[in-house]
């Protein structure tokens, strides 16, 4: 239903401050690990830190949701800083319920 809202690329940085700042939910997704995705991890190396978006999108201070990455609870508290998804049926569920 969202697909005509995914925008695919790199945004300047003004349009993307006023992406966070006018949204009630951000959803931050990590890259793959595999080199089949963009990402060219030709050792598929397994991310575990959050990515840069996370600091921008706290920065503004809006809800983000984001997949967990393995040390995001020690940045952040899941379910009261930042709230986190581990399968496509919870991201669905929490997005309904905020």
């Amino acid at each position: 239903m969202l697909r005509d809202k995914i925008i695919g690329g790199w945004i300047p940085i003004e349009e993307t401050a006023n992406y966070y700042n006018s949204a009630r939910i951000v959803l931050n997704l990590h890259r793959q690990s595999d080199a089949r995705s963009d990402n060219k991890n030709e050792r598929n190396i397994v991310g575990t830190s959050t990515n840069p978006r996370t600091y921008e999108i706290a920065g503004w201070a809006t809800l983000q949701i984001i997949d967990i990455r393995e040390d995001l609870s020690s940045l952040y508290r899941p379910g009261y800083d930042i709230e986190t998804f581990e399968s496509p049926f919870e991201l669905q569920e929490k997005i309904e319920f905020l």
